[in-house]
């Protein structure tokens, strides 16, 4: 066993001896308006790219590529969305140098809780590509949070844009027992 001391990349390669290859971390600072965490995410990021680059170093030949997927929730709003852009970039970017049978994908997902109009959904895969964003549609007790329209409206406008990854979350249940 190793210790995980509360390091997200010992966790990280817990869950990988598991099995595990998607992986979901949100920022709560930034979710709570705080600046994002880079040091940590870009930590976070590598270690998930080295683990599939050494996972297909000892992948026989004839199999298939090794791949994992980063859902990063960093509080995506207008604001900073539009400072952060080019460092978004870089985050989406960078796992395509690993390898061509090391595939990362990093996905970024715009939560309504944060993002409070589909203008950002818009911005978001605008500036990063549909593939690599996910709608988040949050809730408190079943309530939208953040959803000034209804979600159906969030989820038609996803299409449009040709964004397909959702994830739903309700708030009251995320770290209850």
């Amino acid at each position: 066993d190793h210790a995980i001391n509360g390091q997200a990349t010992a966790l990280i390669d817990c869950y990988w001896r598991e099995g595990l290859r998607q992986f979901y971390v949100a920022d709560l600072d930034a979710l709570q308006g705080s600046p994002i965490q880079r040091t940590s995410i870009e930590a976070i990021q590598e270690r998930l790219r080295l683990q599939t680059v050494n996972a297909c170093s000892q992948t026989p030949l004839e199999r298939q590529p090794v791949s994992a997927t980063l859902w990063l929730d960093l509080g995506l709003n207008h604001d900073r969305i539009k400072r952060d852009a080019d460092w978004l970039c870089q985050l989406r970017d960078m796992p395509q140098q690993a390898t061509a049978k090391a595939k990362l994908n990093v996905r970024f997902i715009l939560a309504t809780e944060a993002a409070q109009t589909l203008d950002c959904l818009t911005e978001l895969a605008e500036r990063l590509g549909p593939a690599h964003v996910a709608l988040g549609l949050d809730y408190k007790q079943g309530r939208p949070l953040g959803m000034p329209t209804h979600e159906q409206h969030w989820c038609q406008r996803a299409n449009q844009l040709g964004v397909r990854h959702l994830i739903a979350l309700d708030l009251a249940a995320v770290g209850t027992g």
